[in-house]
């Protein structure tokens, strides 16, 4: 088994991303249930690389042999730098819209960890969105996990009585990055906000529990489900300061090269005893 514990961990399942589950690191979500998912399939494999420095101390802690663990980077960086994006004329072309001064892109998805009211939570983000004017809101598809039915029902009946509102159940990733491109800020609880977004310098309002525990960039900011703070958040975003304060912001997962780093140390790596694994006690000091 070779592990990747370096973009962004099981991820959210939302046929939008178009991407599907494929990386997986040893990050912390506590609004998730994916933590138990990363530690069993750490301790199924042998090789790991990961995206950060603290994230290879976890997958030490776990047991795991330093000198098959590996800092690489993030490969979400990597796919954005390689990937053509679309023009704002071009995406208002191929979706038939028009794009706002003010224009945001929400993805929420279920807090599988929590006992939370999918249906109360979404109607406290869309209470808030409703009071926005002169502004294009972009909702994509709730990941497959328990209560993201509800969450779709009730984005299509905001739609319905809103204008300037659109949602897309599959946009692919080509143009999933372009219309992060184009937008004033990501809302919602989705780990693109975490690892893709800081990379255009635009801000995230990140809701809930879900993706704390996550290294982030000053891009992010951390709020509750509630419609004071997001509205208070949204006022915040396009303030100079904040602006200012984050264009020359980096990311906490490199600024690319984990693929070419990856293939590297895989071809200097011996096979014949890789499968002979053993526990890696850490001497802790008491």
């Amino acid at each position: 088994w070779i592990f990747f514990q370096a973009e962004d961990g099981i991820r959210d399942r939302s046929p939008s991303r178009g991407l599907g589950d494929v990386y997986k690191r040893q990050e912390l979500t506590y609004g998730s249930a994916d933590d138990g998912y990363r530690h069993s399939i750490t301790k199924m494999s042998h090789i790991h690389f990961t995206a950060h420095k603290i994230y290879k101390d976890r997958v030490i802690q776990l047991g795991e042999n330093p000198k098959k663990t590996f800092v690489v980077g993030g490969l979400g960086v990597d796919s954005l730098k390689k990937t053509k994006l679309l023009s704002r004329k071009d995406l208002e072309k191929k979706f038939n819209i028009k794009f706002k001064k003010k224009n945001y892109l929400v993805c929420f998805h279920p807090e599988t960890s929590k006992k939370n009211s999918p249906k109360r939570q979404i109607n406290e983000i869309l209470s808030a969105l409703k009071k926005i004017k002169e502004t294009c809101i972009f909702f994509t598809m709730p990941g497959a996990d328990l209560g993201n039915s509800l969450i779709e029902k009730e984005i299509k009946k905001f739609i319905k009585l809103n204008k300037n509102c659109f949602f897309y159940k599959s946009l692919g990733q080509v143009n999933y990055f372009s219309f992060l491109n184009q937008m004033n800020a990501i809302i919602g609880n989705s780990s693109s906000g975490i690892l893709e977004m800081p990379y255009f310098k635009k801000a995230t309002i990140n809701l809930g529990d879900r993706q704390l525990g996550r290294l982030q960039s000053k891009t992010v900011i951390n709020i509750p489900i509630k419609k004071k703070e997001i509205l208070k958040s949204l006022k915040k975003i396009l303030s100079f300061g904040f602006k200012n304060k984050i264009k020359k912001e980096k990311t906490p997962y490199g600024n690319g090269g984990a693929s070419e780093r990856i293939v590297k140390i895989l071809k200097k790596t011996r096979t014949d005893n890789l499968f002979q694994k053993k526990f890696y006690n850490i001497k802790w000091f008491r």
